[in-house]
C-alpha cells in the first residue's frame, strides 16, 4: 500500500491508502511509464508527444476514466522487433 498525497496549502496531507499501481496493467496494454522505458524514453515523453502530436510514435493510447493513459503493448512489440513506425 501506498500513501495518496493531496496537496493542501503547500503541505502533503496522507489522505488514504491505495494498492501500488502495476507497472503493467493488462497483457495487452500497458502504463505509460512501462511504455516510456520499453522504448528507451523518459516517462513523459509519449504524455507529451500526445499531447502535441496526437500520437506517440504512431500509437495512440486508451484513456480511462481516471485520466491515465494505457499503450497497446503489440504496438510496443512491433517497435521493439522494428516493424513500428516512425511519424
Amino acid at each position: 500500500m501506498r500513501p495518496v498525497r493531496r496537496a493542501n496549502h503547500h503541505h502533503f496531507t496522507v489522505v488514504a491508502l491505495e494498492a501500488a499501481m502495476p507497472t503493467t496493467i493488462t497483457e495487452s496494454h500497458v502504463t505509460t511509464a512501462a511504455a516510456a522505458k520499453a522504448l528507451g524514453a523518459k516517462p513523459h515523453t509519449p504524455i507529451s508527444s500526445l499531447s502535441r502530436f496526437g500520437h506517440w510514435l504512431g500509437m495512440k493510447p486508451v484513456k480511462l476514466p481516471n485520466g491515465r493513459l494505457l499503450w497497446p503493448a503489440s504496438d510496443i512489440d512491433k517497435m521493439l522487433q522494428g516493424g513500428g513506425r516512425h511519424a
